[in-house]
């Protein structure tokens, strides 16, 4: 066994009750003496409490020959011997005070470079954080004083927008108002000539409000056939999502891209890169006889835009709130209305002119499939699936100009005349009706024409320049017929 304290064999050894270690007996009561705790767990230890152990003769035997050097008998001079006896002690405490206060300091210094390792970890951390949010608050900032300045031009383009639809509105009217229209009679077609193709994908109608100029427009994967007075054929891109014709330009709409054909020549003339729509184009409207320095964009999900082609620039008109996505789109022909929506949500008209105030939901009682602005300017057509209501635009909202009209059969399309009081409806049994508005009544079906294709996906009414005939373009599946309709006593 071996003293605690001086790592040497006791002479006269001693067991600590507290930590259950061996001492030499003088070594461990001198500590006591100094600090009245035990070396080992610094618990207090009074003389007293020491239990003495005996060595065998052999342990003894040991210790002295080990400790010969601290032995004063060993020695002539025993004063010195004394004292080089009381000096080693006092080493071998002071040492062992030294080796506590050193084990004390390695763990303080592990505790304190784990800290630090752990403060500077933290810091770093802390750092990166610091400049990561720096570097945000200076994108974010950078981000509102674009949003800013991209709302306060969406606001000024959308103000100059309402004051020229507005003032050249009333140009509009004025001259309208002038020229003069005469509802006719037809009660006989005759088939002109037919084109057909593989299938129709898209099917837009440009509704203009000059009949000789309306057309629709078909895709065919990679060419689009325009049909009006005169039929075109031209190559387009095959994912385009939406064409219509104006004025001898085909316009398309894929990838935030305004796509515009020359018809005459087949050639692309110009392509506008138009980012913020979102969702699928629905309607593309160019109110070239108000004014040409404008498109109206209609996406899936009701959100109505404007498009400068001065400034090349989009802006938002309104986001109207429908339950689903936008099935029709009908302008009206002053430039200051357009009415939205679909089966769900019924019909709802909104006011260009005061794009800031609320949308008017027009009452229906059946679901709603397509809407129609009279060329007259003050009736509005809204059809079901065998129903027609025609609300009165000039008197309070929901006022009907006359009651409502049910068919015999489901409808299939419609065409309204430049009159706005005649009506061509092909109904699912393949006919087309030929409905003439009766003063103080209702419309009346006045005759029925006989076509090729049945069921139709689309119609349009045209009026030739030349000599004021009627043709009727009528779209089936993969064929498109050009009828002459006239009045035959």
């Amino acid at each position: 066994m071996f003293c605690a304290i001086s790592g040497k064999p006791p002479v006269k050894a001693v067991l600590s009750p507290n930590s259950k270690c061996i001492f030499e007996q003088h070594l461990l009561e001198q500590y006591i003496d100094q600090n009245g705790t035990d070396p080992i767990t610094n618990d207090a230890l009074k003389k007293s409490d020491l239990i003495e152990i005996n060595t065998t003769p052999h342990q003894l035997s040991l210790s002295e020959t080990l400790d010969s050097a601290t032995i004063a008998n060993n020695y002539s001079i025993p004063s010195l011997l004394n004292t080089l006896q009381k000096e080693w002690d006092a080493v071998m405490l002071e040492n062992f005070e030294l080796r506590k206060q050193l084990d004390s300091c390695k763990k303080s210094l592990s505790d304190a470079l784990y800290r630090y390792d752990a403060v500077a970890a933290t810091a770093a951390k802390a750092f990166v954080e610091r400049d990561q949010l720096r570097q945000e608050l200076t994108e974010l900032t950078s981000s509102l004083s674009v949003v800013e300045n991209e709302e306060k031009s969406s606001e000024s383009l959308l103000s100059e927008f309402s004051k020229e639809i507005s003032t050249n509105s009333q140009h509009y009217i004025t001259s309208f108002k002038k020229s003069k229209r005469k509802l006719q009679h037809f009660n006989h077609m005759q088939t002109k000539d037919a084109v057909e193709f593989t299938g129709s994908i898209v099917v837009n109608k440009n509704r203009h409000v000059d009949i000789s100029q309306r057309s629709m427009v078909v895709k065919d994967n990679e060419k689009a056939y325009v049909f009006g007075l005169k039929d075109s054929e031209i190559e387009v891109n095959p994912n385009i999502e939406y064409l219509v014709e104006y004025n001898g330009k085909l316009y398309g709409f894929i990838d935030n891209h305004l796509i515009r054909y020359d018809i005459e020549s087949r050639n692309m003339v110009g392509d506008d890169l138009i980012e913020g729509i979102q969702t699928p184009v629905i309607f593309l409207g160019f109110p070239e006889h108000i004014t040409e320095a404008y498109f109206i964009f209609v996406s899936s999900n009701g959100m109505v835009y404007g498009y400068s082609t001065h400034k090349k620039e989009l802006f938002t008109i309104k986001e109207l709130e429908l339950e689903n996505h936008v099935e029709f789109v009908s302008y009206h022909k002053d430039g200051g209305l357009l009415a939205v929506g679909n089966e769900t949500s019924g019909v709802i008209v909104l006011n260009l002119l005061a794009p800031d105030s609320n949308p008017i939901k027009f009452p229906v009682s059946f679901a709603v499939t397509k809407v129609e602005f009279g060329l007259n300017g003050y009736w509005m057509f809204v059809f079901g699936k065998s129903e027609l209501c025609v609300f009165d635009l000039r008197k309070e909202v929901g006022t009907l100009a006359m009651d409502q009209i049910s068919f015999d059969e489901p409808i299939s399309t419609v065409e309204i005349d430049d009159t706005g009081k005649g009506l061509l409806v092909n109904t699912i049994d393949g006919k087309i009706r030929w409905f003439e508005h009766v003063k103080g009544q209702s419309f009346v079906e006045k005759s029925i024409l006989s076509i090729e294709s049945g069921s139709l996906k689309e119609m349009v009414l045209l009026k030739t320049i030349e000599n004021d005939n009627y043709l009727l373009k009528a779209l089936s599946d993969n064929k498109c017929i050009t009828y002459e309709l006239s009045s035959i006593k």
